[in-house]
């Protein structure tokens, strides 16, 4: 899901895990596919198992919480459990054949039973992947159906299931066991078989790293990534072979139920139809949704269920546009503040030097390099000095944390705002005030000679944000208020050369509160189609109505100071001027450590900045 990450789903720590369930749709049997947050309604393979949960439930006889939570499990979670096997005879025709091969698949045709011994094996584990096949545990007593307790597995149509044995960690339920039977319900029925006795392969690698496998004449293989640690860590996983038969891949993560299978098909490959005209399977990519937890010594992990008779090559390669999309994905949350981290940044060279373009200001490196190292170390020192601030708790509370986390958000934020602004002040606004300097200018003198009628009209133009806010709501007062703003920003800084920078930057201020408040006119405009034009407040809290009537008085005061001459304005112009560099390093700093988590209190520095501005650069001694 591109909106809502798989991690916000996690019941972890919130429910007791005896009542709840907590699997991502890639790892539920018969569905093996991810979701988003609308498909998840209408997947038929969702669907379906989730009827088939219900109606079990129904049927139930012991309406309690443990059968109940046996019945979903078995359906969305499923793991084996050697008690729920069954107590049962068997009269064997002819001696079954023993297998002592590493891996050995069998097919219905032959008509023979096969016995795989537990008691002295020299291999770890032995793992079986069946197909209409029943699967007995038994000894010279005893014999025990545990076919029902299978667990299925991948391609869909082919009803194939899965059970593991690890001899070397054998349970007390396993141990009364000689051996494991396995007897063909009928001619398309089929077995593979693989016991492993060292089967794990170490895999390190590097975030930008990749290498090459090969294997040959192997059945089983299982590689451990120890470094695939960290959510922004993608890796796409490539496999060749001389055999055109896709072999199944498991990736499996120890501490989430979020295992990934490449096998999807859902139709038999050997009966295409025009809808799947060939097997549909998976582009594999080893990526985590959510992060190990501190005290795990556990690892994801690759299984590769071969060909003993093929070699295959296992390319694993890091994906670069998905590394940046997991960074997006899971930090999105703190670029609003380094967005307005680095404005305040371009904003305070811009009061010393206003003849300082916007986008100019974004590649003084030489300013925002020490900027965003002093940034991150503030982060670490923080981190480490204040464990329980809140701050610090929220960015630990997912474990996304990492050291150079500040400093890869800083110069996103900085280069998004520096394309931004050269487009913004570069291309728009200086096209059209070419285009519109001359007719421009002659309204100015001709309104010079009508100043009544001009108040009446800027006051009626500045009316409308606030008539928006009352009327809709506070995002809707926002929308408008850019829009004045943008209007303002080509009328001033046409005629007053010296603002035009500082304007500039001043509208980017606005953007951001748009962005911000743009989920709030969103609700607005759906609530308007179901209860009717009515303002949000009336029909719910409007939580941007402060936020805009706040940004609109400290957008007014350009137009207040623009006539004042108090003292009192002055002096406060002159301690902001003296001060600038520290208050505005103080805004950028706080807005780190208190808005990251709260990104709607943001409207409260860039109010302040809105003020900052009106002072310095719209009171009459600071005019042209």
């Amino acid at each position: 899901d591109h909106l809502v990450r798989s991690d916000l789903c996690s019941l972890n720590g919130l429910t007791d895990e005896s009542r709840s369930i907590d699997v991502l749709t890639s790892a539920v049997p018969h569905v093996w596919t991810s979701t988003d947050h609308r498909c998840i309604v209408w997947c038929r393979q969702l669907v379906l198992t989730t009827t088939r949960a219900l109606l079990e439930i129904i049927q139930e006889k012991k309406q309690n919480r443990q059968a109940i939570m046996q019945i979903l499990k078995r359906h969305f979670s499923p793991s084996v459990d050697f008690n729920l096997g069954l107590n049962t005879t068997l009269n064997l025709k002819k001696e079954p054949i023993l297998i002592t091969e590493s891996s050995r698949s069998i097919h219905g045709k032959e008509q023979n039973d096969y016995l795989i011994p537990l008691k002295e094996s020299k291999f770890h584990r032995i793992i079986i992947h069946s197909t209409y096949t029943r699967i007995y545990l038994k000894n010279n007593d005893i014999t025990t159906d545990v076919t029902n307790i299978l667990i299925p597995i991948p391609p869909t149509y082919s009803d194939r299931k899965m059970i593991q044995f690890d001899i070397k960690k054998i349970d007390d339920n396993l141990k009364q066991y000689d051996s494991i039977l396995i007897q063909f319900e009928n001619k398309k029925s089929q077995v593979d078989v693989y016991q492993i006795e060292n089967n794990e392969q170490i895999v390190e690698i590097s975030t930008f790293g990749s290498q090459t496998l090969s294997f040959n004449k192997t059945g089983y293989v299982k590689l451990i990534f120890p470094t695939l640690v960290h959510l922004w860590q993608v890796y796409n996983i490539y496999l060749s072979s001389n055999n055109q038969k896709m072999p199944l891949i498991h990736f499996h993560v120890p501490w989430s139920n979020e295992d990934l299978y490449n096998l999807i098909t859902l139709r038999n490959p050997s009966s295409p139809s025009s809808v799947l005209p060939k097997s549909l399977y998976r582009q594999m990519r080893l990526k985590l949704h959510r992060p190990p937890p501190l005290t795990t010594d556990k690892y994801p992990s690759l299984e590769l269920f071969l060909d003993s008779n093929s070699s295959y090559n296992l390319q694993i390669t890091y994906s670069f546009l998905d590394i940046l999309s997991q960074l997006i994905r899971y930090y999105i949350y703190l670029l609003p503040t380094f967005l307005f981290t680095v404005l305040c940044i371009s904003y305070l060279l811009q009061v010393n030097d206003v003849a300082l373009r916007t986008y100019q200001t974004m590649l003084a490196w030489q300013i925002h390099i020490p900027i965003a190292i002093s940034i991150t170390i503030l982060y670490k020192i923080i981190i480490y000095l204040f464990p329980s601030l809140n701050f610090v708790v929220d960015i630990h509370s997912n474990g996304y944390y990492f050291f150079f986390l500040p400093l890869i958000v800083y110069f996103l934020a900085l280069s998004l705002w520096a394309l931004i602004s050269f487009i913004v002040d570069y291309l728009i606004l200086d096209f059209i005030r070419r285009l519109l300097y001359s007719l421009l200018i002659h309204l100015y003198n001709e309104l010079n000679q009508q100043l009544r009628f001009v108040r009446l009209f800027q006051w009626f133009m500045l009316s409308m944000p606030l008539f928006a806010t009352i009327i809709f709501s506070g995002s809707q007062g926002h929308m408008t208020l850019f829009v004045i703003a943008v209007l303002h920003t080509v009328w001033r800084g046409t005629i007053n050369r010296r603002l035009r920078e500082i304007l500039t930057t001043l509208i980017l201020f606005h953007g951001l509160l748009v962005i911000l408040n743009l989920t709030g006119f969103i609700v607005h405009v759906k609530s308007l189609i179901v209860q009717g034009l009515y303002p949000l407040y009336i029909m719910m809290p409007d939580p941007s109505f402060l936020s805009a009537i706040c940004c609109l008085l400290t957008f007014y005061l350009r137009f207040i100071f623009n006539q004042s001459q108090i003292q009192l304005i002055q002096t406060i112009k002159l301690s902001l001027l003296k001060y600038n560099r520290s208050i505005l390093i103080l805004l950028a700093i706080i807005s780190q450590f208190f808005c990251s988590y709260s990104m709607n209190y943001l409207w409260i520095l860039i109010s302040f900045i809105f003020i900052h501005a009106a002072v310095i650069f719209f009171n009459p001694s600071h005019r042209d």
